[in-house]
């Protein structure tokens, strides 16, 4: 037969005082950890139309985008399309074979091979695309890291529908080059997928006074575009700065 069992009010206070110092012991996640301020995280992710996998690993992209903003981080993230094999349009194709140079380029200096969803964060951590965990673990491990180089971007529409982007850097590094991309959200993205694709792209070597242009896809709707633009060591390919430009 059972029978109840009251614990002495004592045993009780001591099993409570216990939970509250585990608790207090535990260790944060990495997006409750400190933020240095001037650091940054450029989140690139590779995809493809064809890849099943990739709808969750755009999804997650919306979810740190969004947490980013509600606590004020400086999170950058861009969505290269890697599928150039479908285009039709011979610009576009090229502009997408610009994309898989750049993962190939990753998976060299990373050690990594190149596959969809594929994220990079700072160009210093590659895995899965829709990996969570690892994906907020490398966010916070570079949110705690000074980033070196101080970024300024004004982003003009010109009359020929090309975009010219000035960019000011401050501090030092001695080896870099400057990114510069033109993105937006995909029709249909209010669900949190298909943030950031990037549809125009550019590198020019990292100085203090740059002036770099974009060409504007002719279909696309700049009221819903923006520039983000960042720097990164020639020989790691980590980033160095970065930062972002609405359209002016």
């Amino acid at each position: 037969m059972l029978r109840d069992h009251v614990l002495p009010a004592s045993v009780v206070g001591f099993l409570l005082l216990c939970g509250l110092l585990v608790l207090a012991t535990r260790p944060a996640p990495p997006e409750a950890n400190a933020v240095e301020s001037s650091a940054v995280a450029v989140v690139e992710l590779f995809s493809s139309e064809s890849c099943l996998p990739c709808t969750p690993a755009d999804s997650l992209v919306g979810h740190l985008l969004d947490e980013a903003k509600k606590h004020d981080r400086a999170v950058y993230a861009l969505d290269f399309h890697v599928d150039y094999e479908q285009a039709s349009d011979p610009a576009h194709r090229e502009v997408q074979r610009g994309f898989v140079e750049r993962q190939r380029a990753y998976a060299r200096h990373l050690g990594d091979h190149v596959y969809t969803p594929q994220m990079v964060v700072n160009g210093t951590h590659a895995f899965v695309g829709s990996d969570d965990y690892r994906a907020r673990r490398s966010i916070g491990a570079v949110l705690r890291q000074q980033a070196p180089v101080q970024l300024d971007a004004r982003a003009t529409l010109r009359s020929d529908r090309s975009i010219l982007v000035n960019v000011g850097a401050t501090g030092t590094h001695a080896d870099a080059r400057l990114n510069v991309a033109l993105v937006a959200d995909a029709p249909g993205s209010a669900s949190g997928e298909h943030r950031n694709q990037v549809r125009s792209f550019a590198t020019v070597p990292l100085d203090e006074e740059m002036a770099v242009r974009l060409d504007v896809p002719q279909a696309l709707n700049l009221s819903e575009a923006r520039v983000i633009v960042y720097a990164q060591d020639v020989a790691t390919m980590a980033v160095v700065g970065a930062t972002r430009a609405t359209i002016e």
